[in-house]
């Protein structure tokens, strides 16, 4: 009983954090403002307004959230299952190394492909990090969708 309790607190945390981010981030991407086909005064006026900026807040209470709930379940599964932990810790170990060859790489972007603000103007390395960033989540959604789709039939091969 106390495995299924702990599941479902589990599923109500993640659509928790998961569906407000969904809802603002698809309203942020259908709001119809396009960086590179609009005029500079709406690109302006939405970049200032309520939609982008209650979007970032919420993204970063988020984020603080899920770090916080990260190490807490750390924490947990260190007490309760050394080994499951270790792995786990080995996996981001893997993806940190990922983040730091892609952000070696770098991108092509820059403030003007961007098309940033005059007063939002930022270094490059800056560009380079958030750009491996997001590869690195990209890459990790992927694999992760990859072994949730063909662990059943990894399984069907081993019983086999």
């Amino acid at each position: 009983m106390e495995n299924k309790t702990t599941n479902i607190i589990g599923m109500a945390i993640k659509l928790a954090i998961i569906v407000p981010i969904l809802i603002l981030g698809l309203s942020v991407m259908f709001s119809g403002v396009h960086v590179e086909n609009s005029a500079p005064e709406v690109v302006e006026e939405f970049r200032e307004g309520g939609l982008l900026t209650s979007t970032t807040m919420f993204s970063f209470v988020a984020i603080g959230l899920c770090a916080f709930l990260v190490l807490a379940f750390f924490v947990v599964l260190l007490v309760t299952q050394p080994k499951k932990a270790i792995k786990s810790i080995l996996g981001i170990i893997l993806v940190g190394v990922l983040y730091v060859i892609l952000n070696a790489i770098g991108t092509a972007d820059t403030n003007e492909s961007l098309r940033l603000a005059e007063d939002v103007q930022v270094e490059q390395n800056v560009i380079d990090s958030s750009t491996a960033g997001i590869w690195t989540a990209a890459i990790t959604l992927i694999v992760g969708i990859a072994a949730i789709l063909l662990g059943p039939v990894i399984n069907l091969v081993r019983k086999n």
